[in-house]
């Protein structure tokens, strides 16, 4: 848990340019990381200290990886995490991906309770 802290602290006092080898590093990993409760807390701190550019790479790898996240209780929070952005495009991508196997997740409790977060926010 201390490394956890370490990171998140890193993530939001340190200067943007600098930041890069941390979501590079994240990057690599991103869903063993992704998918953890440490990983969970890392990413929200990441995504409330981030620039645009690197807010957007994190959404571009929710997006590649919704399928493994949305099942996943800690991918879920990430997912979460994500939709509180309320960036309507990012959303409306989500809930797309998300019909394409609606049954699917709506069977599974971890993703049920998500899937409704979703439609409710778009």
């Amino acid at each position: 848990m201390l490394g956890a802290n370490i990171v998140q602290n890193y993530a939001v006092s340190i200067r943007n340019p600098h930041k890069k080898h941390l979501y590079l590093m994240l990057n690599q990993s991103f869903l063993v990381v992704s998918c953890t409760k440490v990983g969970s807390m890392i990413f929200e701190k990441c995504i409330e200290a981030a620039s645009r550019k690197q807010k957007s790479f994190i959404v571009q790898n929710v997006l590649d990886n919704l399928d493994c996240l949305i099942k996943d209780q800690y991918g879920n929070i990430l997912i979460e995490n994500i939709l509180s952005l309320k960036d309507q495009q990012v959303n409306s991508k989500i809930a797309d991906k998300i019909s394409s196997k609606l049954i699917e997740y709506s069977t599974s409790q971890i993703s049920a309770s998500l899937i409704e977060k979703v439609y409710q926010i778009i």
